[in-house]
């Protein structure tokens, strides 16, 4: 459960080199979900037209489609964190739209917002990682070692059944773990 960085250092780094150590690192993992909520968001807000999907499921959904980014990410494949997060994102909400019943055009699909990079001056980079310690501090208090590790080892690629052969669990109270955490991330990073 220990960072390999300070926190304060993963302002400075790109969202690239945070996806790389994310897996084994949850500051650097927070860092980067911190980095692309406001995209998570604007995206569940735009695909969220009928009143039987709730936004904060669509949230939830994008959150978990960026942990399956941080889980897939590869620099040699060609594209970066961003493009790649934001394919994970995008179709981790379609498909719960999907199992809805909603179809979704391709024109609205395109017209989704897209994850920007943005320069940040000096001082929004000092407010945001003020910010960040805030959150940091809050996971830290709520993720529990246990859920840390199950997060760990989905973000390492591994299914639930060995995720708790790993861990001398079942599969069931991987899952629970895994549920948790999603409440979790998403409390925290919706009471900001």
């Amino acid at each position: 459960m220990t960072s390999k960085h300070d926190k304060n250092t993963y302002a400075l780094l790109s969202d690239d080199e945070l996806a790389l150590v994310a897996a084994d690192d949850k500051n650097a993992l927070l860092a980067l979900v911190l980095r692309h909520k406001g995209f998570v968001e604007a995206k569940a807000g735009s695909m969220c037209k009928p009143p039987e999907v709730e936004a904060d499921d669509l949230f939830q959904e994008g959150v978990i489609g960026l942990l399956d980014a941080v889980k897939a990410f590869r620099t040699d494949r060609g594209a970066g964190f961003a493009t790649f997060s934001n394919v994970c994102v995008r179709n981790r909400m379609l498909k719960i739209l999907e199992k809805r019943g909603r179809t979704v055009s391709v024109e609205d699909v395109e017209s989704l917002p897209q994850s920007k990079i943005t320069c940040e001056s000096p001082e929004d980079i000092l407010v945001r990682k003020e910010q960040e310690g805030l959150i940091f501090e809050k996971i830290s208090d709520r993720l529990s070692d246990a859920e840390w590790n199950v997060l760990q080892l989905y973000l390492r690629g591994f299914s639930y059944s060995r995720i708790a052969s790993e861990l001398q669990t079942s599969v069931k109270a991987t899952d629970n773990a895994m549920q948790r955490v999603r409440r979790k991330l998403k409390l925290i990073l919706r009471t900001r």
